[in-house]
C-alpha cells in the first residue's frame, strides 16, 4: 500500500517550466519535460512569444503566457516597460503557481523565467535553473543567488554566478530523447556507412544566420571540381534565403538540401559529416553527441557574446575550428 500511495504522489505532480522564445531556451526544456513526463508528472510551460513554442504545443503539452520585455536595452523607456512587465509577470506567475499547485519550477533562462522562479520563490516551492552556455545569460545570472539548485553545462560557469545556499551541479545540457536514441544506436552498430560522398551540414541556429547563406555557397565554389563532386550540403536558411542559397548550389551542380527547419534532426545528424554553424548551446552539445567535427562560427553581439565561449569550449578539447 505504501508503495502504491508513494506512486501515486509521483504521478500527481505538476512542474512548472518557464523558458524563454529561443530553441536553445525550448530544447532543453523540452528534453526535460519529456523524461518527467515519462515518469508520472504533469509539465505545463510558461513563456511568452516565439516560433519554437508552437513545438511544445505540437509535443501535447499546455503552454501559460507570461508578458515579458527584455531589460538589456539603454533606452529608460524601455526599460520601464520591462519592469512594468516583470511585475504583471510576477503576480500571474503567482496565481499559477497556486491554481497548479506546483511541486516544483523550472527554467531555462529568458525573460519569463526570472518571474516564474521568482514567484515559486515566494509561493515556498522548489525551485530550479538550468543554464546551457559557458557565459550564463542575465536572467540565470541573476537567479542563481536565490534559486535551490543550478544545474549547469560547463564546470566553468560557475565562474560567473554568485549563489548562496542552493546546490550547484555540473551535469550537461539536456537533449530530446529522439536525438540520444539515434546517437545511442550509431555508437552501438558502429559508424556510418562508408560513402565517398560527404555531407556538409550548416546550421544557422534560431535566427537563421545570413551570412552562412551568403559565406557558404561562395566558399564551395572555390572548391576543385573533384571535390565538390564529393559533397553533398544539408543547409537551414531564413524563409526570405532560401530560394537564392537553392538557386546557388543549383548552379554549382552540388546536390542540397535546403529547408527553414529540419524536424528530424536525428536524420539530419546520423548522416552528417561536418557541421558549420553558430555555436549555441544545443548545437554544440548534439554535434558532440554525434562526435561530428565542426567549424563554429560565433555570433558576437548575441547576449554578451556567449557563443563565443561555447565554441573555444569545443575547440580547447579539439572538436571544432572557429571562425
Amino acid at each position: 500500500m505504501s508503495s502504491a500511495n508513494e506512486h501515486n504522489m509521483q504521478q500527481n505532480k505538476t512542474i512548472l517550466i518557464a523558458t524563454g522564445a529561443s530553441g536553445g531556451h525550448v530544447f532543453p526544456a523540452l528534453a526535460v519535460a519529456e523524461k518527467l513526463k515519462q515518469q508520472g508528472c504533469t509539465c505545463i510551460f510558461v513563456g511568452n512569444e516565439g516560433k519554437f513554442l508552437d513545438m511544445v504545443s505540437a509535443e501535447g503539452f499546455t503552454i501559460e503566457r507570461l508578458p515579458a520585455a527584455p531589460f538589456n536595452v539603454s533606452n529608460p523607456i524601455k526599460k520601464m516597460k520591462a519592469i512594468f512587465f516583470l511585475v504583471r509577470a510576477f503576480g500571474r506567475a503567482l496565481k499559477l503557481v497556486h491554481h497548479y499547485k506546483a511541486s516544483a519550477v523550472f527554467g531555462t533562462g529568458g525573460y519569463a523565467t526570472v518571474a516564474l522562479v521568482l514567484a515559486g520563490k515566494v509561493a515556498g516551492t522548489p525551485t530550479v535553473i538550468a543554464e546551457q552556455n559557458v557565459l550564463p545569460g542575465r536572467a540565470n545570472r541573476f537567479l542563481s543567488k536565490w534559486v535551490d539548485c543550478v544545474c549547469l553545462t560547463f564546470e566553468s560557469s560557475r565562474h560567473y554566478l554568485k549563489y548562496r545556499d542552493g546546490v550547484m551541479v555540473t551535469c550537461g545540457n539536456p537533449i530530446r530523447e529522439s536525438i540520444v536514441t539515434k546517437a545511442l544506436q550509431m555508437r552501438e552498430n558502429g559508424t556510418k556507412t562508408k560513402d565517398e560522398t560527404k555531407t556538409i551540414f550548416i546550421m544557422g541556429g534560431s535566427q537563421g544566420a545570413k551570412i552562412l547563406s551568403d559565406i557558404v555557397p561562395s566558399a564551395i565554389e572555390l572548391l576543385p571540381y573533384n571535390l565538390k563532386k564529393q559533397i553533398r550540403i544539408i543547409q537551414q536558411t531564413r524563409p526570405e534565403d532560401t530560394k537564392r542559397v537553392i538557386a546557388d548550389y543549383n548552379r554549382l551542380d552540388v546536390p542540397a538540401d535546403v529547408q527553414t527547419f529540419f524536424s528530424d534532426m536525428p536524420e539530419v545528424l546520423s548522416k552528417t559529416d561536418l557541421v558549420i554553424a553558430r555555436s549555441g548551446a544545443s548545437t554544440i552539445c548534439e554535434t558532440a553527441l554525434f562526435s561530428i567535427p565542426a567549424v563554429y562560427v560565433p555570433l558576437r553581439r548575441l547576449a554578451d557574446g556567449h557563443q563565443v565561449l561555447n565554441a573555444k569550449a569545443m575547440e580547447g578539447v579539439g572538436a571544432a575550428l572557429v571562425m
